[in-house]
């Protein structure tokens, strides 16, 4: 009998406990009160459309994600890529102060530029051309060469090739 009593107590405690109601732990309580949302995007979050920062440089500035160099000179560099004209066009502009922006069929050109954030760095023509679903961004240096000051301007204009009247000094040489 003494099992039964066991037994018939241990099913009323467990009939018990299934009676009372289940406690609820809230896991994610509630955060505090912040300010409202500011109306700027987020460093780390692109805009649809948006091209995304690569690894490349150019005079400074950093190429689209995507985009290679193909070509590098003392004055001018050429990158290419896969994106659309005004998505690499739009990237360029939150990077470049540009004098003027041109546009003329497949090609964008910027001019009178410098990078953002590079006060020392050059004056630069940016054309950005769509060549059938590949985008070229040309890059070039518009500063002007250094002027030697031990030479004369008689012998600068020798050294150009050219009399100070501006005429060929050899015609047999054309430039």
């Amino acid at each position: 009998m003494t099992t039964t009593r066991g037994a018939a107590l241990l099913c009323a405690l467990v009939a018990a406990g299934c009676r009372r109601e289940p406690t609820i732990v809230d896991i994610n309580p509630p955060r505090p009160a912040t300010a409202a949302p500011s109306s700027e995007v987020p460093v780390d979050r692109l805009l649809p459309g948006e091209l995304p920062q690569g690894t490349a440089k150019a005079y400074g500035l950093v190429l689209p994600r995507g985009f290679a160099v193909i070509r590098r000179f003392d004055d001018s560099t050429a990158a290419e890529g896969t994106a659309t004209r005004r998505e690499v066009v739009s990237y360029l502009r939150r990077r470049i102060d540009a004098a003027t922006v041109e546009e003329t069929g497949s090609t964008t050109t910027m001019k009178s530029a410098r990078v953002k954030g590079v006060p020392s760095g050059p004056a630069l023509r940016v054309t950005v051309t769509d060549r059938g679903g590949i985008i070229e961004i040309a890059l070039q240096d518009l500063t002007p060469p250094p002027v030697d000051k031990s030479l004369t301007e008689e012998e600068r204009w020798r050294r150009a090739g050219l009399k100070p009247n501006g005429e060929v000094l050899d015609p047999t040489r054309a430039m």
